[in-house]
């Protein structure tokens, strides 16, 4: 890569951080060694508008604007030519104060979630029926080693793009197909699950982009639907550490099982990604027992006998 070297008369930059991050004395520093160097400057400390914020929140971001010139200059500046951001929620405040052409110089471990496009498209390919369930691995394998170990990702079965352009879920995954997919996104490790405006009742109908109509929400069909799943949340077997490890309970081009366990506490999730009814058969002895069944709200006894779970379908149980 060749490095240009670019020779300006006059530069405003700015550090900016949660507060705390030390970019008050950041800025310092850095005022003190161009003072040093006998270079005309102005600074602007830029404090958060809350007190010690919660840390990565917009209104907790600190900042320091400093300019320096060759010439005499008198202000601070306005807009800056060098913005360091060391967060998400630091960038996204100053990003607008940021000239044209700009350089961006970010702390890469303060951006450690995206969203999961890659996931959802292989989703949507197998409730049509295009893929099978096993092809969920081949994404989970990818985003495990092209991604840090510390990397998040926002599991989704609708957002505002893909309702807009695509009319999802209600049209990628209409009626039933919805509940395994949406469970799968809930229960899954390293991830943070998005649900959108509107998918609790459902709303039928895609927000579009300036869509100026309320949500009216009257049913609230998937509302318990929702409630167990984020209740779920809490479990120690869905936290960041918990393991992962998928179950053979069945035909695993249609089903799709696994274990997450931590804590002291297990769940194992069953989801029938297929059109089709299809057999569970559980072998691992240490699945056997007595677990909740979180959806029916009671205790099942779970055998090594074989049985049924429609097309669509879904069970979590707690152990």
């Amino acid at each position: 890569m060749e490095i240009k070297a670019e020779v300006l008369q006059d530069v405003v930059i700015k550090f900016a951080g949660d507060s705390g991050d030390g970019m008050q004395l950041t800025g310092t520093q850095f005022t003190n060694n161009t003072a040093m160097l006998g270079i005309d400057l102005a600074t602007f400390p830029d404090f958060p508008a809350e007190i010690r914020a919660p840390q990565g929140t917009l209104p907790g971001v600190s900042g320091f604007q400093l300019r320096f010139s060759s010439d005499r200059i008198f202000t601070p500046g306005d807009m800056c030519d060098v913005l360091v951001a060391m967060n998400a929620a630091a960038l996204k405040t100053n990003l607008n104060g940021l000239k044209k052409q700009g350089k961006i110089i970010v702390n890469v471990d303060g951006f450690d979630a995206t969203y999961a496009w890659g996931m959802f498209q292989m989703m949507k390919k197998i409730a049509k029926g295009e893929r099978a369930a096993s092809a969920l691995d081949s994404v989970r394998n990818y985003v495990d080693t092209a991604f840090p170990a510390n990397e998040l990702k926002m599991f989704f079965t609708s957002n505002h793009d893909e309702n807009s352009w695509n009319k999802a879920d209600y049209g990628t995954m209409p009626g039933a197909i919805h509940a395994p997919f949406a469970v799968f996104t809930q229960t899954m490790p390293h991830e943070v699950p998005l649900i959108y405006s509107g998918q609790e009742e459902p709303v039928l109908d895609s927000i579009s982009f300036f869509y100026k109509d309320t949500i009216q929400f009257k049913n609230f069909n998937r509302a318990k639907f929702y409630k167990i799943l984020l209740e779920l949340r809490k479990n120690p077997a869905l936290a960041a550490d918990a393991s992962f490890k998928k179950v053979n309970v069945g035909d695993d081009k249609a089903i799709y099982a696994y274990t997450r366990e931590g804590g002291g506490k297990k769940i194992l999730v069953i989801l029938n990604l297929s059109e089709k009814e299809q057999s569970v058969k559980i072998n691992d002895t240490s699945l056997l027992g007595n677990p909740h069944n979180l959806f029916m709200g009671t205790n099942e006894q779970l055998t090594n006998k074989e049985w049924k779970i429609e097309p669509w379908g879904y069970v979590v149980y707690a152990y």
